[in-house]
């Protein structure tokens, strides 16, 4: 039908695309290819990815399980490393494949430890196609070469799935012997690391006894380096084993733990080296039989360490995250009951000032007091504002009720600042004009007490005196002018 076929140009030219990186283009330009029938191209590339699939991997593991057909041979890997797991039971190409377990099935096998199965089956066909397509583009390396919507149809496109399957056996260990132990960084054969016969150390020429001995050094020197690199890392990850009682010192831990994450991923490139490098001697021959199992031993304790040690840092950094959100957790709760109890107490300061010294004084006071919580209250507001939160496809809706809540607490933080810096500015020049008054008033009473002092000693020194007489009288006229200007002042309001 018009719909797989559209499909199958659709994967084919993604995954033509994708080997063609690889590959130096000389002289090739769009001008060159010409119109054609879709389906005989379709038919030729499929004719072609299945001689270069059965060449390049499949034709090992065929001769094992005694196949000569690809498909049957791709079938029986499939059942084989998908046994035991609910819901899955591959018999075709096409419907077995169209709900997204078997392909996370497949990928769990190999990778039992970066994903848990159980909650991935429980989601939709479409979000568990997507996680399967997501995950083996990330940890595989493998293009994307279908979309949820190819596969979650009623019956997929049968060609497009062995294309993608393909893709997954090329990635994926597939020895017909069962793994020694599990690789989880890379893959390579297994045969490799089990127990496997070696030429002695007579039997080889001189110059190849050389040339390996020569190598086989330099993959010590490396490997050295590389085991030297994961005992510094073990101590530092074990240096701090406790995590911390307060916030800031838990987030300091969760960032510096993400740091020491991020470097063991920068070194994985150079664990893999040397793993590769073991991998090609081991390939090539020339070892002798010590030689090998040496070789063997350190891959399989250089494996082992590193697993131990990337697991361990990921089971700390859980720990410490689930530490960071109780805390915040808390905060968040205790500042959103200390914001209700501020706007209670707000609310019952009003937004009256004055009307006289006392009280002035006495809501002064109240404000003052206020002021200081909101100080102490700042540093809690400060940590919140570098919120810690891990954002997944699993944790989207999470991520966006905290946004919600951390921003309806900034919105109340915010109205009670400003109103505390309101009131604050009222009551100042409130105060400003009190103290106006008081100074006043001081010095009205002063003056007030002055006069009458000179009225009671013109009264205990009666005169009949004219000219003592007229003084006081101008005296008293004086005193009559001056009075109202002094009295005018107390009048003024305090707000």
């Amino acid at each position: 039908s018009d719909e797989r076929e559209d499909v199958q140009k659709k994967t084919f030219a993604k995954w033509i695309n994708s080997q063609l990186t690889k590959v130096k283009l000389v002289n090739i330009s769009s001008n060159d290819i010409v119109d054609g029938n879709p389906k005989l191209i379709l038919g030729l590339v499929w004719s072609i990815i299945q001689h270069w699939q059965v060449h390049s991997h499949l034709k090992e593991l065929m001769t094992d399980m005694e196949q000569t057909n690809l498909e049957k041979t791709l079938l029986l890997w499939c059942r084989k490393n998908t046994q035991n797991y609910a819901g899955v039971d591959i018999r075709n190409f096409t419907t077995s494949w169209s709900d997204g377990l078997a392909f996370n099935a497949l990928l769990h096998r190999f990778r039992p430890e970066l994903f848990d199965f159980e909650l991935i089956s429980k989601r939709t066909p479409a979000a568990r196609l997507e996680h399967a397509f997501k995950f083996a583009q990330l940890q595989l390396n493998i293009e994307r070469l279908l979309d949820p919507e190819d596969v979650n149809t009623s019956v997929p496109d049968k060609k497009s799935i062995m294309m993608y399957v393909m893709c997954l056996f090329q990635s994926l260990p597939h020895s017909s012997s069962p793994l020694p132990f599990t690789v989880i960084l890379f893959s390579f054969q297994a045969e490799l690391l089990g127990n496997g016969g070696g030429s002695e150390v007579d039997s080889r020429p001189v110059s190849i006894a050389t040339n390996v001995s020569v190598e086989l050094g330099g993959y010590q020197v490396a490997l050295e380096e590389v085991l030297t690199w994961l005992l510094e890392a073990e101590d530092r990850l074990n240096l701090d084993e406790q995590v911390a009682s307060s916030l800031e010192d838990v987030k300091r831990q969760f960032h510096n733990h993400e740091s020491f994450i991020s470097e063991l991923y920068r070194h994985r490139e150079g664990v893999g080296a040397v793993l590769e490098e073991g991998v090609r001697m081991l390939t090539e021959g020339g070892l002798s039989r010590d030689e090998e199992e040496e070789v063997r031993l350190q891959m399989r304790l250089l494996n082992s360490r590193w697993e131990t040690l990337r697991i361990n840092a990921i089971q700390k950094q859980s720990k410490i995250y689930d530490a960071v959100m109780t805390l915040q957790d808390r905060e968040v709760e205790s500042l959103r009951q200390w914001m209700t109890s501020t706007e209670d107490r707000i609310s019952r300061m009003g937004s009256e000032v004055g009307p006289d010294s006392d009280s002035l004084r006495t809501q002064l006071h109240s404000h003052s007091e206020l002021q200081e919580d909101i100080k102490r209250q700042q540093a809690v507001v400060d940590s919140l504002s570098h919120f810690v939160v891990v954002v997944d496809e699993n944790s989207a809706e999470t991520h966006s009720q905290i946004e919600d809540q951390l921003s309806a607490l900034a919105e109340r933080w915010a109205h009670i600042c400003q109103w505390a810096q309101e009131r604050g500015g009222r009551l100042q020049s409130a105060l400003g004009r009190l103290n106006r008054i008081e100074t006043e008033l001081s010095a009205l009473e002063t003056w007030a007490r002055d006069q009458e002092a000179a009225l009671k000693r013109m009264e205990a020194r009666p005169t009949s005196e004219i000219g003592e007489i007229l003084e006081r009288i101008k005296h008293l006229q004086v005193l009559n002018i001056r009075r109202p200007s002094r009295k005018t002042t107390c009048g003024l309001p305090l707000t």
